[in-house]
């Protein structure tokens, strides 16, 4: 499953301290020094501001911005649940790569529906969804996945061709 990707950006300053710091002891920065962007550095515990001394250089980082990109899915998914077997609820994950209809039906062995879990428009990303069997006996249920991209009729046959998506798995309710 993709989740997403966080980028730390630091800006760091070196210098010599002895020759860069002033009577009270506190190091000046002066336009000479050596400006560099760091992606991704480790953080103290605060995670904020962090300097310190070594014996050549004084280091001062000073973080600039933090962001985080969700990275979208290029295909669809549909994951196996978990837990399997469950007791009474379960996990489904699932991605998609295009805006459009997306529905989530639970049915059971003999094939009637005995759930709808997701029925609607979704933007592309990777999503889960809970399902809740604590009223239902323990068995074999099947969940099935069925994704139109955005200006597909909900008539005509999906495939997994980037057309739409079909996909259904086995889960099992054990009491």
């Amino acid at each position: 499953m993709r989740t997403g990707e966080f980028t730390w950006a630091f800006v760091k300053c070196y210098g010599d301290p002895a020759a860069d710091s002033n009577d009270d002891g506190n190091v000046s920065l002066k336009e000479a020094f050596d400006w560099t962007i760091v992606q991704n550095p480790t953080l103290d515990v605060g995670g904020t501001l962090v300097g310190r001394m070594d014996p050549q250089h004084w280091v001062h980082e000073r973080l600039v911005s933090v962001s985080q990109k969700e990275i979208l899915p290029t295909e669809y998914s549909l994951e196996q649940n978990y837990p399997n077997p469950f007791n009474p609820s379960t996990t489904i994950i699932y991605s998609i790569p295009h805006q459009g209809y997306v529905t989530i039906e639970v049915f059971d062995v003999i094939g009637s529906e005995v759930s709808t879990l997701i029925e609607g428009e979704l933007p592309p990303g990777n999503y889960k969804v809970e399902f809740d069997a604590s009223n239902l006996t323990s068995g074999i249920y099947f969940y099935r996945i069925q994704a139109l991209p955005s200006g597909r009729q909900a008539g005509n046959s999906a495939s997994s061709s980037g057309q739409g998506f079909v996909e259904t798995k086995k889960m099992i309710l054990l009491r």
